[in-house]
């Protein structure tokens, strides 16, 4: 749960994440696209972390990784991030926290191509004018 309440921006969990877990602290900043996250995560030797985020952001490479190093909850994880009906449902049968955690990543990430996606539309406004 702190790593959720941390994730949604909680500073007091965040905080407490930073004091006692500083891997999880990192990984949250490296789903939110702060490179010094991930950073610390593979300075640190924190393979599996790092290798789950990039599973997150869609890297096969990554995510076979995770399989052939027997991380198959993690895989998991990763195929619900992106809304796999099995792997929620199976996260949802055996790790229902995770299976909550996943759909809170799922969402931040729909929400960032939302806003990547707006800024698109209105760049296109601005630039056809110009060309």
């Amino acid at each position: 749960m702190v790593f959720i309440e941390a994730f949604k921006g909680n500073l007091k969990m965040a905080e407490f994440l930073l004091e006692y877990y500083p891997e999880l602290a990192a990984f949250i900043g490296a789903i939110k696209n702060d490179e010094k996250g991930y950073d610390w995560l593979t300075k640190h030797k924190f393979l599996r972390l790092a290798a789950l985020h990039d599973a997150l952001d869609s890297d096969f490479k990554a995510y076979k990784w995770l399989q052939d190093n027997k991380y198959m909850e993690d895989a998991i994880f990763a195929k619900a991030v992106h809304k796999d009906q099995d792997a929620i449902e199976w996260l949802n049968k055996n790790y229902p926290v995770l299976r909550h955690v996943a759909e809170l990543i799922s969402t931040y990430h729909d929400n960032l191509q939302k806003k990547d996606d707006t800024f698109g539309a209105i760049l296109q406004k601005i630039v056809k004018p110009l060309g």
